[in-house]
Formats: C-alpha cells, sequence, structure tokens
C-alpha cells in the first residue's frame, strides 16, 4: 500500500482518460503544489457525501483512479488551471481526514479478465452499442468522433466508452468499481442500450434539437 493526497469531485476518472481541472481553493492549491513539486499523482474520487468545494473534506468512494498531473497553468492569487491524465485504478484500504486535505493508504488494482481468449468476442459484442451511440450523437450534433482513434484493447476500449458515454457519476462510479473486464463490459452494454434509447426518446421529442437533450450543467 501507498498513501496519497485524494481530490474528492463529482466526476469520474478512468485511467487513460484526461481531467482538467481549475485549482482555487487553498486547500487544494497547497495538495496540487506538493505534487508537482514531488512530481507524484494524485487521487481522484467521486464524493459519496459531502460537497465539491468551500465546506467540510467530503467522505468519497472507495474506488478511484490516480490522476498524473501533465500541465499546469498558472493564475492570480495562486490558482491555477491544470490538465492531467488518469493513471491506476486503486481502493482505499484506510481514509485519514486529520490534515488540510484528505489522504488515503491505497492498493492498486487492475482490472483482470478472467478469460483473455474470450478479449476478442467481447470486444465484437459491445462494438455494435458503442457505434450507434456515437452515430446518434454526431447526428444530433453532440460530439465528433474519429472512429479510427478507438482502441482495439479491451480495457482501453472499455474505459474510453466509459469516459464517453454521458451518463450520471453514480453510473460511472459502477463501471469503475467493476473488477473484471468482463463485468464491465457487461455493464457498459446495459448503460449504452438505456442511453442510445433515451437520446433518441428525447431528440424525437425535442424535434432534434441537440440543445435540448443534454442537461446544460
Amino acid at each position: 500500500m501507498i498513501n496519497i493526497p485524494l481530490f474528492p469531485l463529482n466526476t469520474v476518472l478512468f485511467p487513460g482518460m484526461p481531467l482538467t481541472l481549475h485549482i482555487f481553493e487553498e486547500r487544494y492549491k497547497l495538495m496540487i503544489a506538493e505534487c508537482l513539486r514531488q512530481e507524484t499523482p494524485f487521487g481522484v474520487v467521486l464524493i459519496d457525501e459531502g460537497q465539491e468545494a468551500l465546506g467540510p473534506l467530503a467522505k468519497p468512494h472507495t474506488v478511484g483512479c490516480t490522476a498524473r498531473i501533465t500541465r499546469m497553468e498558472p493564475l492570480d492569487g495562486g490558482r491555477m488551471n491544470i490538465n492531467s491524465i488518469g493513471e491506476k485504478r486503486f481502493v482505499i484500504q484506510e481514509l485519514s481526514n486529520e490534515g488540510t486535505f484528505l489522504t488515503a493508504a491505497i492498493e492498486f488494482q487492475s482490472i483482470r479478465t478472467t478469460d483473455p481468449d474470450n478479449a476478442d468476442r467481447m470486444v465484437a459484442q459491445f462494438m455494435p452499442f458503442l457505434a450507434r451511440y456515437l452515430d446518434i450523437l454526431a447526428q444530433i450534433g453532440q460530439i465528433e468522433f474519429d472512429p479510427s482513434k478507438i482502441p482495439t484493447d479491451p480495457k482501453e476500449l472499455a474505459y474510453i466508452s466509459a469516459y464517453l458515454v454521458q451518463t450520471s457519476p453514480t453510473t460511472k462510479q459502477d463501471l469503475l468499481a467493476s473488477n473484471t473486464t468482463e463485468e464491465l463490459f457487461d455493464r457498459l452494454r446495459e448503460v449504452f442500450r438505456k442511453e442510445t434509447a433515451l437520446i433518441r426518446a428525447m431528440s424525437s421529442h425535442t424535434g432534434n434539437d441537440s440543445s435540448e437533450v443534454f442537461s446544460k450543467n
């Protein structure tokens, strides 16, 4: 186990996926400054109880993902914008809120593929769900995605799909919490089936006005 600082957010980070943050609270300015100085990652965890900013330290879900800072833009007053990339999935073993910001003893737990010979079949079964979803988003002007950018590695495909799908943070947390590739693809197929049907229904109801299909939040 290792100890890392935690950043509780109302978002879920997946391995290999980008995350941009505006850092303005004193506690997180301190935390990010330490990560930059030591060239170490921080942990991104979805908030279970509490709020994201300007309040008591929130209680996080136990499964998160480390984030490696790739770029920092300094701003007035010590504020900063940072770009980061998700690295490794972890499970919190022990949480500490005694400092300025949350820290935790964590254990890295990559998802495993129980049957490697089944990997190609999993990808083949899932691809039609992803293709339909991206196609309908393109039709209503919500996304432009180059199909050639879709990875063929099962884990990479699963995580970029989890990142792309427009669904609730709680649902995304369930995806991140999947312990096996098979479990993750099973959940992804169900999420994509529901979200595709929902977008089609909403698009039809609004007369294909893409500005009303998704929440402005």
